[in-house]
């Protein structure tokens, strides 16, 4: 042991450096081996290119057609004196009149059974649009119909209570009723909302009312002994109905402040 010691220590460094220089010797080949046959390079990468969205053509006119936000009302106003008697198969059996007409009721019957409608409900086909004490009328898609109380049947023109005019087929000299001479509109306090009675304005000329007894914006308020203000709506409208019907009636009117019992009679 001793003896590879010794000989280590002699021989040793020239090993060493034997060894590094052929370790350095390697690398050097190495190296002037690939400079000579040269590296494969890697394929090069081609830049992305930044592609443009694609272009979208908006097509108005198809986008307003489909009405994607629902259509506009129509503006066109209906004009109740354009209306048409209805051919509908509905029979009006009495109306329940206010100041307004887009605010009333009225009993319609069909071949099946008669029902009160409210102003907007449907009646088959059409739906109420106004109501007015002889006649109402009846929307359909647009376009107004009347529909008179049957004994009114047989007038061919009318006008609503703010406008009256005398039906063309109405003789002045032949009216036997008071429907014939006059109209009547509920008249209602406004703070108890509670029936007052009936306030009456002349069908022209003013003086068939006056000879009837009555007078202009007179307020009744008896029919044939009944008060009005004492029987719910629906039954005054009837009763004032029934009235207007007939050549002859006992009422009390209010006129000025007073109160007048007056006996009406045009079935002369």
């Amino acid at each position: 042991m001793q003896e590879w010691r010794l000989r280590f220590q002699e021989k040793g460094p020239a090993w060493v450096s034997w060894l590094l220089a052929t370790l350095i010797a390697a690398q050097v080949a190495h190296t002037v081996a690939a400079a000579l046959t040269g590296r494969r390079q890697p394929p090069a990468v081609p830049a992305l290119q930044h592609a443009s969205p694609p272009t979208v053509r908006l097509n108005v006119q198809a986008i307003v057609a489909a009405h994607l936000f629902g259509v506009a009302p129509s503006s066109s106003v209906r004009d109740p004196l354009a209306a048409v008697p209805t051919t509908a198969n509905l029979h009006l059996r009495g109306t329940l009149a206010t100041a307004d007409p887009r605010h009333g009721w009225a009993i319609i019957a069909d071949d099946r059974a008669e029902k009160v409608y409210r102003v907007g409900e449907a009646a088959g086909a059409l739906s109420l649009y106004s109501v007015y004490v002889d006649h109402v009328l009846l929307d359909r898609e647009g376009s107004l119909e009347s529909l008179a109380l049957p004994r009114a049947a047989e007038r061919s023109a009318w006008a609503p209570a703010a406008s009256p005019v005398v039906p063309p087929d109405i003789n002045l000299e032949e009216r036997h009723r008071l429907g014939d001479v006059m109209r009547a509109e509920p008249a209602v306090d406004e703070e108890s909302n509670k029936l007052l009675g009936f306030r009456i304005d002349p069908i022209p000329p003013a003086s068939a009312l006056v000879r009837a007894g009555l007078r202009p914006r007179d307020l009744v308020t008896t029919v044939n002994g009944t008060p009005l203000a004492d029987q719910d709506r629906q039954r005054s409208q009837e009763l004032m109905n029934e009235a207007l019907a007939s050549g002859s009636a006992s009422l009390s009117v209010i006129r000025g402040g007073q109160h007048l019992d007056v006996a009406v009679d045009v079935s002369r």
